[in-house]
């Protein structure tokens, strides 16, 4: 369920900090945190999230895969845009 592993990760966050670390801690720690998500069942486990840190930061994270049965695959995908559209 993402909204509750969002909260677990924000109450790691919070129960390991007290303050905003520098950002290099911070990605060592959510890289920590979602690896643990996945340790332990990495084949059939899908996840895919965007957390940011104010305006300017924004960590990406995929461990992609698919459904059993299914042929689709799970992971993060982007766009880039250029001119002319």
């Amino acid at each position: 369920d993402s909204e509750a592993l969002f909260c677990c990760v924000l109450n790691a966050l919070k129960a390991k900090f007290d303050t905003l670390p520098s950002l290099p801690i911070l990605h060592g720690t959510l890289q920590e945190l979602l690896q643990e998500v996945i340790a332990d069942s990495p084949n059939d486990t899908i996840l895919n999230c965007l957390i940011s840190c104010g305006p300017h930061v924004l960590w990406v994270y995929s461990w992609p895969g698919s459904r059993p049965g299914s042929k689709v695959w799970n992971g993060l995908h982007y766009t880039v845009r250029e001119y002319p559209f």
